[in-house]
């Protein structure tokens, strides 16, 4: 078994909070089951001596999760709603920043921002019991600036 050191590094979190846009009006989207994924692609190469080389590949993030949906998101005029994020100008839809507020135990916090950010999919739905509920997923082809 590897020896980890000493645990000085945050390892519990006490809330995920994602911001549209800055984080300064303190507006955030609350998601059940919040997931934020980093990750690149991988690509392998043989060489000469017949041994394989690794590249990483861009950016490939993805922030996802589960929220109940009330009809002020779709359409609460503002550019960061979802009938706006969903808007298509030239066959593109909207670029926004995300921003992953990770707030740990001990108070501090952590904000992940990730630039260029889009919405893939919104997936409303009306489960037997409960409430309405909007599944997300949020396409992030940047690597995240942490603060």
């Amino acid at each position: 078994m590897p020896n980890l050191g000493t645990l000085t590094k945050k390892i519990n979190s006490s809330k995920f909070q994602i911001f549209i846009g800055t984080p300064t009006s303190n507006d955030f989207i609350l998601l059940q089951n919040a997931r934020m994924l980093i990750s690149h692609a991988e690509f392998r190469e043989p060489n000469n001596s017949g041994e394989v080389a690794f590249f990483s590949g861009a950016a490939d993030h993805i922030l996802s999760g589960t929220m109940l949906f009330t009809t002020d998101q779709w359409d609460n005029s503002s550019a960061f709603d979802f009938g706006s994020m969903l808007t298509r100008t030239n066959g593109e839809v909207a670029l926004n920043q995300f921003v992953v507020r990770v707030t740990g135990a001990d108070g501090s916090i952590n904000n992940f921002t990730f630039s260029n950010g889009k919405l893939s999919v919104l997936d409303v739905s009306k489960p037997v019991e409960g409430g309405v509920k909007a599944d997300i997923n949020i396409v992030l082809p940047s690597d995240p600036t942490v603060t």
